[in-house]
């Protein structure tokens, strides 16, 4: 299964025969690229002062020429995406050298880089628009995924079954679809070779009273409930150990509340939230909310920011605060009065 004759033959390889017949055929076809021997950092971290064969089992390609990793093992990545845990590390890098005829390869040790933030995004677009009485809400709630968020699903959408993608509607967006009375569903750009080129788009539509609670003459609307659920972090006993997380990450949320005819929000002041983590003079992490009313309608923004991994363990209240920021905008309801 690692023969190159056999793969041809058969179309059946194993890890290592793929491998071979990636660097044979980018070596035919005059591509420039670099074989990187790595691991994964969370469970043994590459260490490049201590020379240890278990540091060169994982298998990445790197094109120097555009500066991309490829990971040929991982068919839910792409081009620009290696394997987050094969990222934030060291490698080695060798590259080929044809000495009179004989190919060979010359190795250094090098860092492999981690994506950006805006690599990896989950960026939200939500339009409410109340009935008469506020008893019920139409919503129209956008949404666009990019990098290690939308490398199942937009690689595999389109061989799943009903049953598979009700799935993953219901564990996508099923804090807004469950309980809806009417519901409307559409993807756009699924497809292997949308991965890394352009976001998954998945919108909902619904009209549903999961977000209204009448209360007297006055409405609470769950406007927090409106970006789904959110990560908590409790501390019960001292921190020990320094946080590593697999990538970094950036959301946008935009919400438009058009507020019914007759109703008013006095208090728009539990949206407002602005918490960061700082270090070495940089905010590596942050959460801010905000929100305006103008001409009825009440126009809020949340966006939320992680560009570091690694959180050494002094940092890590800042840290937890910005993860539970989230969970607090999660929380904030809206008193719709009459006026």
């Amino acid at each position: 299964l690692s023969s190159i004759e056999h793969i041809l033959r058969t179309k059946n390889y194993d890890a290592f025969g793929l491998r071979r017949l990636y660097a044979n055929l980018l070596r035919e076809a005059g591509i420039e690229h670099q074989i990187v021997l790595t691991t994964d950092r969370s469970d043994s971290p590459f260490d490049a002062t201590f020379e240890n064969h278990s540091y060169i089992r994982d298998f990445l390609l790197y094109f120097p020429t555009i500066d991309k990793y490829l990971e040929p093992e991982r068919h839910d990545l792409g081009l620009g995406y290696p394997g987050s845990e094969h990222t934030g590390t060291s490698g080695l890098f060798i590259r080929n050298v044809e000495l009179g005829g004989v190919f060979a390869g010359v190795g250094s040790v090098k860092t492999i880089p981690q994506l950006p933030a805006e690599s990896t995004t989950h960026d939200m677009q939500v339009d409410v628009r109340f009935n008469v009485d506020a008893s019920e809400a139409t919503i129209v709630h956008k949404n666009e995924m990019s990098g290690y968020y939308a490398s199942y699903w937009q690689n595999f959408h389109l061989y799943m079954n009903e049953d598979q993608r009700t799935q993953m509607y219901d564990a996508l967006l099923g804090f807004l679809i469950n309980g809806a009375h009417e519901k409307k569903i559409t993807v756009a750009n699924a497809g292997l070779i949308n991965f890394g080129v352009v976001p998954l788009q998945l919108q909902a539509e619904v009209t549903t009273n999961m977000f209204t609670h009448q209360a007297g003459d006055e409405v609470l609307f769950d406007l927090g409930s409106l970006i789904g659920p959110q990560m908590e972090m409790y501390a019960e006993e001292e921190r020990l150990l320094p946080v590593d997380e697999y990538y970094q990450r950036r959301y946008t949320r935009t919400l438009t509340v058009s507020l019914p005819q007759g109703y008013v929000c006095r208090d728009l002041t539990s949206v407002n939230i602005d918490r960061e983590l700082v270090m070495d003079g940089k905010v590596l992490a942050s959460f801010r909310s905000n929100a305006t009313l103008v001409d009825g309608k009440i126009e809020v923004t949340a966006n939320e920011v992680y560009s570091t991994t690694h959180v050494p363990v002094e940092n890590f209240e800042a840290w937890r605060s910005v993860i539970n920021a989230a969970a607090d905008f999660n929380k904030v309801k809206l008193v719709l009065s009459k006026e």
